[in-house]
């Protein structure tokens, strides 16, 4: 029954990642007249849209906790504490942004009180995500699997180049929801490919206890 319920938690990794791809898919495709490219996704479940209840909840508040489950399940294995406790503090941004969801417009100025404290849970839930994908580099190394440990900062890099281009667009909002659904999307996809990484869900006896 353990080696089960720790099964799910480390492939929460993986859903994590399929939620909020499949919430930004979903609703952008229904919500009249939005725009992928120019819009952010916090859009989608700003106060008084067509979208915002399904995706307060299936955009942030879901993620948040399969980002969550999969931290715990790091920590059971004692499987890199530190990425850990910063993919914690991601998942409970996520859910506070979810919590907290922006003004129409999700204006970076001149905000509501909700708006102020979602902006500041998104910009932690940047940063979180890059370091916990830095951190895991470190880790990687430390341990000899050098070819993860490479990918996982390339991943950060790439990660950081769409998020500041995103904010160099910020003004005009020209191409600011392509370069934040690009910068998530790459690390998502490293999130997965780290659960999937330490199949079947554990973490060989050699590598238990070690920590960065």
């Amino acid at each position: 029954m353990r080696s089960f319920a720790t099964r799910i938690l480390g492939a929460a990794g993986i859903a994590a990642g399929v939620a909020w791809a499949g919430a930004v898919i979903g609703c952008g495709a229904i919500r009249p007249g939005y725009n992928p490219v120019s819009q952010f996704v916090s859009e989608l479940a700003e106060r008084g849209s067509s979208t915002e209840a399904v995706m307060r909840i299936t955009g942030f508040g879901v993620p948040g906790l399969l980002v969550v489950a999969f931290a715990a399940f790091l920590l059971v294995r004692s499987a890199g504490p530190i990425v850990a406790v910063v993919l914690i503090i991601h998942g409970v941004g996520r859910l506070t942004a979810g919590v907290f969801p922006c003004d129409p417009g999700c204006p970076a100025s001149g905000a509501s009180v909700s708006q102020a404290v979602h902006n500041a849970a998104a910009m932690m839930n940047g940063l979180t995500l890059l370091a916990a994908a830095v951190f895991c580099a470190v880790r990687m190394w430390r341990i000899g699997r050098n070819g993860f440990a490479l990918y996982s900062l390339v991943s950060a890099i790439a990660g950081s180049a769409f998020l500041v281009l995103m904010f160099m667009d910020v003004t005009t909002r020209t191409y600011v929801g392509l370069f934040q659904r690009l910068a998530f999307g790459v690390l998502h996809v490293w999130l997965a490919a780290f659960a999937l990484s330490m199949r079947p869900w554990a973490i060989e006896s050699t590598l238990a206890g070690r920590h960065i």
